[in-house]
């Protein structure tokens, strides 16, 4: 996949990996515009039938490991500097997880934002965890995101990226 992105190229690599539950995506940016500096690369996340209350998040911060919820009452957000590469997502009601991993040197932090139907650009509930990547003026810029998605806790989808050694420590 390619695209222009505000004068710049981004270009996109799927790769499925078979009889997994891994996708790869593999970031190519040509940055040429001045005013573009960073990329935050995500999915954006609706695990289930709906994003709601059901929903836990967690994300590796310096701190120890964070445990987040939507708030139904609040759109709200925040950033995380990060002890390790990735971040999940856990629907208790449906048994399904989804977790994110990259290299953790590479992003300043992990931008999340749990959107709600009161932002003017989009009016729904859903998730956004978005690592923040320098950019590098007329050179290419590569980042890889995987993302595993599968039935059962999301502590089976970090066992599964540490085995591969995709689970990356700072």
């Amino acid at each position: 996949m390619t695209a222009d992105f505000y004068g710049n190229k981004l270009e996109k690599i799927f790769t499925l990996y078979g009889n997994t539950p891994l996708l790869e995506i593999r970031f190519a940016l040509t940055f040429k515009n001045p005013e573009a500096n960073m990329i935050g690369p995500q999915p954006i996340l609706k695990l289930g039938d709906k994003h709601w209350e059901e929903d836990i998040y967690y994300v590796p911060a310096k701190e120890g490991i964070k445990e987040l919820k939507m708030r139904p009452e609040a759109y709200y957000g925040d950033i995380f500097y990060l002890k390790e590469g990735w971040n999940a997502g856990y629907d208790t009601k449906e048994d399904i997880s989804f977790v994110g991993a990259f290299p953790v040197s590479e992003p300043l932090f992990l931008h999340m934002f749990m959107k709600h139907p009161s932002n003017t650009g989009s009016h729904h509930f859903y998730a956004e965890f978005q690592p923040w990547v320098p950019v590098f003026q007329k050179s290419v810029r590569y980042f890889s995101y995987y993302i595993w998605g599968a039935a059962g806790p999301w502590k089976n989808g970090i066992k599964a990226f540490e085995k591969m050694g995709l689970i990356t420590k700072n």
